[in-house]
This record gives C-alpha cells, structure tokens and sequence, in this order.
C-alpha cells in the first residue's frame, strides 16, 4: 500500500514537471508580447500615424490626474494608439475629426503655471499650438456659431487668487480674445456673456457659494473671432 501511494506520487511530480516544461515557452512569448507593445489594440503603445479622413477618434485616455501629465492614448477605428507623451487633459472635436489638448509650458504665470492648448487634426495629421497662456486650463467647449464659423470656449484658472479666465480660440489662427477674472454666465446662440468678481469672492465661488457678479457684459463670438492673433511673450503675469 505505502509503495504503491509513493510510486502515484511520483508519477504525479513527472506529470507536473512536464506541464511545467512545456509551460514555460508559453510564457515567454506572453511576456515578450506584453512587455514590447504589439497588440496596440490593447496596450496603446504604437504611435498614431498617418493621414485619415474616413475614420474618427471615437475614445480617447489620457494617464494624467490633470496636474502630472502623462501620455495620451486615442482609439482611431479599432486601434488605440499614442497621440502624445505629455498631456494633462484632452477632448475629442468635430465628431471624432480632431482631439485638443492641454500640455505644461504656456507662457509663464503665477509659479510658471501656465499652460498651452494643442489641436490634432487627424484628416491632415498635423498638430499645432492654437494658444499659450499665464493660467492652467480647466475646459474646452467646442462651438459653431449661426454664421458657420468654429470657435473653442477656453476656461482657465490661476493657482494665487483662484480665479477663473475665459479664452477664445479660432481653430485656425489662434486665440483671439481673453478676458480675465470673469467666468462664464450664460451662452445663448453667438452670444456670451462673462459674469465678473472682485478678488475676494472667488474663494467664495471656489466653495459652491452663489455670489452675483457685480457686472456682466455680452460678446457676439463671431466679432471676437475676427480679433488678431493673441501671442504671448513667456514671463510673469
């Protein structure tokens, strides 16, 4: 009896070493596949390339928390791939046609906070940078006005008094008009109008509290689109 359990025993190790054996190649090539990137699909670590009017970015991941950037990563038909390794946040345009982007390195502000915003256009795969300023940007909202033109409502922040300033961006030449301390009230049709604080009630705004601005005034955004290029020198605000 014992003999025979010793002899079952042995006959089991020999079987599990031999599973074990031939595991191991197994193995290996998953971790070569893994490690190296070749299933971009899943992993997102092949570079996006080339020209592509017929597909759209329809999803995109950016490893970034909003303050350390990271890269992001965009799925173009049935493929994610890497668009760029430094970003803080992204948004996807023209229904999948373009992504816009924030990086660090704007054009200085308070403790350098400053940030630049980018446009990938994947028809032409090309990227530009459409603005550069003193503050971080918080948001991006992408509008066409009634006479057809594309405008990008810009949100930014400063990280000293907290408050909030408002760009415009024309997609193709750059931003046109900033107007700061003031934040957006309402947006009816081309019409925006930027509500506007004094210093000491942002912290109030920061916490939820309703505060009214003690003036407000109204943009037709097709006016400000016809503005001239804003270009920043990099330096303190």
């Amino acid at each position: 009896m014992v003999e025979r359990g010793i002899e079952a025993e042995r006959h089991m190790m020999i079987a599990i070493n031999e599973i074990r054996r031939k595991s191991v190649p197994t193995m290996v090539i998953a971790l070569f596949f893994i490690f190296c990137g070749v299933n971009p699909l899943v992993h997102g670590r092949a570079v996006c390339a080339g020209k592509s009017s017929s597909q759209r970015i329809s999803r995109l991941r950016a490893e970034s928390d909003g303050i350390t950037p990271g890269a992001l990563f965009v799925v173009i038909g049935e493929t994610e791939c890497r668009l760029s390794e430094i970003v803080l946040k992204a948004w996807i345009l023209s229904g999948g046609q373009q992504v816009v982007f924030s990086t660090p390195g704007g054009a200085g502000g308070y403790e350098n906070e400053g940030q630049s915003l980018h446009i990938y256009d994947l028809a032409s795969d090309s990227e530009r940078v459409v603005l550069s300023e003193y503050f971080a940007i918080m948001g991006v909202i992408a509008v066409r006005t009634h006479a057809g033109q594309d405008a990008l409502i810009v949100e930014m922040r400063d990280g000293g008094l907290g408050a909030s300033h408002i760009a415009i961006v024309d997609p193709n030449r750059g931003e046109v008009f900033v107007e700061q301390k003031a934040r957006v009230v309402s947006r009816k049709g081309d019409i925006l109008t930027l509500g506007y604080f004094h210093d000491e009630e942002w912290e109030l705004l920061a916490r939820g509290e309703i505060v009214r601005p003690y003036r407000t005034k109204s943009y037709n955004i097709n006016v400000l689109l016809k503005g001239k290029p804003i270009v920043r020198e990099p330096g303190p605000q």
